[in-house]
């Protein structure tokens, strides 16, 4: 009985660290999300001055990506719990951004006048690494949520299939 309650013991104290472990690695993971997404919103602001600076024409699609790119640092800074729900919201937000800045660039991209502007050629490529560091975290998040069997938690497009 003594080695069946030491052996209980020793399992016990051995695994107490083991979800801790794996939680630690998903909040990480998730911070680094968050943060990628917020870098990009703030590249998408920076991206909106230049155009306004640029070009009157247009004011729409810099009022769009403005709001949107708002909205979405605001969602990721109240964000305290991660579920399935808000997720598919931070998603959500980050899909009408992205939206948002495609209809952007290819009217820039036909525009002479800010195809020159090597101002908002950099912002471009800074887009362009946003959207692949996002892209990179986005894939490390949801491994790390695979790997405990956490398929609720996925963050975009990743959702495996029922």
């Amino acid at each position: 009985m003594k080695h069946i309650v030491k052996t209980f013991l020793f399992l016990s104290l051995s695994l107490k660290g083991f979800g801790q472990n794996q939680i630690s690695a998903t909040d990480s993971s998730f911070i680094n999300l968050k943060h990628a997404l917020t870098v990009r919103a703030n590249i998408a602001t920076n991206f909106t001055i230049i155009l306004s600076q640029s070009s009157r024409k247009q004011s729409n699609e810099i009022k769009s990506i403005l709001g949107r790119s708002n909205e979405l640092k605001q969602y990721i800074s109240e964000i305290s719990v991660v579920d399935s729900g808000s997720l598919t919201l931070l998603y959500l937000k980050n899909v009408k951004l992205t939206e948002a800045l495609k209809k952007a660039i290819i009217k820039t991209e036909t525009d002479q006048k800010l195809k020159k502007n090597k101002y908002l050629f950099n912002i471009i490529l800074q887009l362009e690494g946003s959207e692949n560091r996002i892209f990179i975290e986005r894939k490390l998040y949801n491994d790390k949520h695979i790997e405990i069997n956490r398929l609720d938690l996925l963050f975009g497009t990743d959702q495996p299939l029922k």
